[in-house]
């Protein structure tokens, strides 16, 4: 078990500002026709913020299946649960250093894992599930919107390799079976629909030489 507790004196985030093209430092003449400096713009910075505190714990469990007879002996499992609590500042205008406090972008309050596996001579195989819940993507958002985030997932791959020789070795991966989505939202009031995507499974065949 791991456990953390950090006070993050600066973060670096994404900040979109809408502004006149004449504030923008380029030049007009890179306007296209019937485009003015007086015309707004949506510009894209990276900001130091104040930061903020992190605090959260991981447990890993690891251990090989070795009460099983033969031919199981082969069995193991890795589990793996994480737990963040996470609160920053973040600027909401450059101008007058307001911020605002959410949690950590990019950062699941709560993940877990779970992974079966079979190692045994030439032939190795697993399956692992994994949970991750909804976290934000973006602060502040688009549009005069407060956070985008991307919802709760849960992801089934399949992964098996077999070495037919020293040289020689055969691989067969299944990515996303439970056929997930890539969903997300916009606004933490009414989780407005921003993006959703569907790349359905995916099947890998491999084989590899080493000389």
């Amino acid at each position: 078990m791991v456990a953390v507790s950090l006070n993050i004196e600066s973060f670096v985030q994404i900040l979109r500002r809408d502004v006149p093209y004449s504030e923008t430092g380029f030049p007009l003449s890179l306007l296209p026709s019937g485009v003015t400096g007086a015309d707004i713009f949506q510009v894209t910075s990276r900001v130091n913020t104040p930061g903020g505190e992190l605090t959260g714990y991981e447990i890993t469990l690891q251990t090989p299946f070795t009460f099983l007879p033969e031919p199981f002996e082969g069995f193991g499992t890795v589990l793996n649960y994480t737990s963040i609590e996470s609160e920053f500042e973040y600027i909401t205008n450059a101008t007058t250093g307001a911020t605002v406090t959410q949690p950590l972008v990019g950062q699941s309050p709560t993940s877990y894992s779970a992974t079966l596996y079979y190692e045994r001579g030439p032939f190795q195989a697993r399956v692992s599930g994994v949970y991750r819940d909804e976290y934000l993507t973006l602060v502040p958002a688009q549009n005069g919107n407060d956070v985008e985030g991307k919802a709760e997932q849960f992801n089934v791959d399949f992964s098996a390799s077999y070495s037919l020789t020293d040289n020689f070795s055969f691989s067969f991966e299944a990515l996303n079976l439970t056929d997930q989505y890539d969903e997300r939202w916009i606004n933490s009031a009414r989780k407005n629909s921003n993006n959703y995507e569907h790349t359905g499974r995916e099947f890998v065949v491999g084989f590899r030489y080493n000389y």
